[in-house]
């Protein structure tokens, strides 16, 4: 997370999805392990509760559908 090229990708990116905020946001704050459990309950959200986690991917990711 301390890499200088990766810091300048996410300050002169625009974060669109909820997805996208939350990953630069725990990159900016230097909270490794918080992005790893982020994406652990997204991961976890999908295998247990497909239904509800295609619903949500809209709103998670700002897209129109689950690939």
């Amino acid at each position: 997370l301390n890499d200088p090229y990766l810091k300048k990708i996410v300050n002169s990116h625009v974060a669109v999805s909820l997805a996208e905020k939350l990953f630069f946001y725990f990159i900016k704050m230097n909270k490794p392990i918080l992005l790893i459990q982020f994406y652990n309950f997204l991961f976890w959200l999908r295998r247990n509760f497909n239904k509800i986690y295609k619903k949500m991917y809209p709103y998670i990711f700002n897209r129109k559908n689950v690939k």
